[in-house]
Order: structure tokens, then C-alpha cells, then sequence
């Protein structure tokens, strides 16, 4: 069994797109992984507006421990619920406050991950040169974290045959998931068949062999996922955050030092 630092799923996308990075997308795939654990809830709010579109809203679910940026998610769907709290905080404006909280391209996001996969030994800061005279710091996978990605890599070509799997041999899609761990949320395509994969998995229990350790998740939870609910949820955070916020240039930042 190979053992892996723990991480987010939001951080595994990271550095899996260290030069694609797209905070945006991060914090969707935070936004699904919570629900997934029950930390907080994806809810239809039925049809609104003069067009009727299907729209869903947030709210806390279980309480549970979390820190960094999941826990600043969790917080901001709870302070964010409209007054009496009968109703949940619409995913649209979920998106608005998170702007807020992370900044109005989610750069403070991008930020606090990163530092999470330094603080994991996953990414490291080299220094090179950038036009002859000065030098700036690029953020780059270190050993480590090129391993981690050759693994997830080979992880994620896997999880592409689920959905075919699903429907000839259920078991072997059970345990190529039980594997991956919460690189499941990483594919928006297989999020329609997260019920069915739950299924699969409880009446299988795969053991994978690092699933427990890669991208640490209880796959036991995604029984409570509706494919509806999902996919108007998809829809409403694409539609606040017009599509993905900002696009990463691998980490690099120009410090403005002196050549040497």
C-alpha cells in the first residue's frame, strides 16, 4: 500500500492542473465533496424567475471538523442563510459571498491550497530567470508531488471506464472507485452516476489499495446524491461564476529581484 499526504479534493485538482489551475473550479469541487460528507446540503428550490428555471440553494448539513478553506466554505453557507433560515442561501448567492470571503477572483483560494501542498511537500518554490535581468519564484511539483501525480493520473484514466463498468461489471467499478477516493469529484461526468456507484460499492465493499490514504473520502455517502438536484446545481454555480474564475500560470510570481 502506497501512503500519501492527506489532502483536499480541491488541492488534488490543484495539483493535478498546476498550469490549468481554475479557482472557480475549486471551489465547485469543495462545494460537492462537502455535500458529499454531509457537511452541508444541495437542495432544489423548484422553478424561479419568469422563465422558471430549476435553481438549487445550500445549507449547512452535519456539523463535523474541518479547517482551512472547507471550514470557510461551511461558515459562509451558515452566516449566509437568509434571515429565519427557512429557506436555503441560493448557490447564486453563495457565489457573490464567497467573493467576499476569497476574494473577487478567489485568489485568497488559490492562495491557502497552495500553501497546503507546500505544507504536504507536494509542491516546492524554485527561483529562475525571467527576462535576463531579473528573477522570479515559480511554484512546481516536487518529487513527491510528480509521483502523487503519475498516480492520480493513472487513477483518473481508470475512473473514465466507470460508467460503462457500471453497466457490465458493476464490482470492478466499486473497486476502481474505492481506489481513487475523492478524485471521483474531479470527473463532472461521473457525477450522475455517484447513486449508482454508492450502490455498487455497498453491496461489493471494495478495498482499494491506497484508497483509504490517496484522497481520503467515506464513498459510503453518495447514496444521498440526486442527479437532478446536481446537475441544476452545476448549472446555477456555472452561471455565478461565469464559467470558471481565472486561469493558473503554474504559480509563478515575479518577484522583481535583481539578476545575480
Amino acid at each position: 500500500m502506497s501512503t500519501w499526504p492527506a489532502i483536499s479534493p480541491a488541492a488534488a485538482y490543484m495539483l493535478m492542473n498546476p498550469d490549468w489551475f481554475r479557482p472557480g473550479e475549486a471551489l465547485r469541487i469543495t462545494l460537492v465533496s462537502l455535500a458529499a460528507r454531509g457537511a452541508i446540503r444541495i437542495e432544489d428550490m423548484g422553478q424561479v424567475g419568469i422563465l422558471h428555471r430549476c435553481a438549487t440553494a445550500l445549507r449547512p448539513g452535519t456539523p463535523m471538523e474541518l479547517r482551512g478553506h472547507e471550514a470557510e466554505v461551511v461558515r459562509i453557507v451558515r452566516e449566509g442563510l437568509p434571515w429565519g433560515g427557512q429557506h436555503g442561501l441560493p448557490v447564486t448567492e453563495f457565489v457573490k459571498l464567497a467573493r467576499k470571503s476569497f476574494g473577487s477572483d478567489f485568489f485568497m483560494l488559490r492562495a491557502e491550497i497552495t500553501q497546503d501542498l507546500i505544507d504536504a511537500g507536494l509542491f516546492e518554490e524554485v527561483r529562475e530567470r525571467h527576462m535576463i535581468f531579473f528573477r522570479r519564484t515559480r511554484l512546481r511539483p516536487s518529487a513527491l508531488g510528480y509521483n502523487w501525480q503519475q498516480a492520480a493520473l493513472k487513477r483518473v484514466g481508470e475512473l473514465k471506464t466507470v460508467p460503462d463498468l457500471l453497466k457490465s461489471d458493476p464490482a470492478r467499478a466499486a473497486a476502481i472507485v474505492a481506489a481513487a477516493g475523492a478524485l471521483v469529484f474531479l470527473l463532472p461526468e461521473l457525477q450522475p452516476h455517484l447513486p449508482a456507484l454508492s450502490s455498487a460499492l455497498q453491496a461489493s465493499q471494495p478495498t482499494g489499495d491506497y484508497g483509504s490514504s490517496f484522497v481520503p473520502f467515506d464513498l459510503a455517502a453518495l447514496g444521498w446524491f440526486d442527479s437532478g438536484d446536481l446537475s441544476a446545481f452545476e448549472s446555477d454555480f456555472s452561471a455565478a461564476d461565469g464559467g470558471g474564475s481565472g486561469s493558473g500560470d503554474g504559480g509563478g510570481s515575479g518577484d522583481g529581484g535583481g539578476g545575480d
